[in-house]
């Protein structure tokens, strides 16, 4: 009987999520585009259990323009991260504006997905209102 409980409370502490990682971006645009109001740039994914990685950012949003695009000290705090994969990928403004959240996932709740909380200054304007869609993808070695 006791070897019996032993095997169901392994099974549910096997199947239990894993501690969220607590990770957190910098980043700097270098390159503007006035056609889709965007700009890319390069950055840092730094996460509090010491991994880290380089990577490559480009983003879009209606209040960025010509003399308003420049960020030079980006930072950028995620939430709901499984693993430090969820870090990359597209993020898009959440219906309150708020933060973004990961797109494509329509499955899974808004409240559920990694989520990435933007701050610095930019030329003019705040990083977290301006910016209205983000992408993060791994940067060439």
């Amino acid at each position: 009987m006791l070897w019996f409980a032993l095997c169901v409370a392994g099974a549910v502490l096997a199947q239990a999520p894993a501690a969220p990682h607590a990770c957190e971006l910098t980043f700097a645009s270098t390159n503007w585009w006035p056609l889709y109001r965007g700009f890319s740039g390069e950055g840092t994914i730094r996460c509090h259990d010491g991994k880290s990685l380089r990577v490559h950012v480009i983003g879009q949003g209606r209040a960025l323009s010509i003399d308003r695009w420049k960020i030079a000290h980006g930072t950028g705090r995620y939430s709901q991260l499984a693993r430090m994969d969820d870090a990359l990928g597209h993020f898009v403004r959440t219906r309150d504006g708020s933060r973004l959240v990961k797109d494509g996932r329509a499955t899974v709740p808004e409240d559920a997905r990694p989520h990435l909380a933007l701050a610095g200054r930019g030329n003019g304007f705040e990083a977290d209102d301006a910016i209205e869609d983000l992408r993060i993808e791994r940067a060439e070695p």
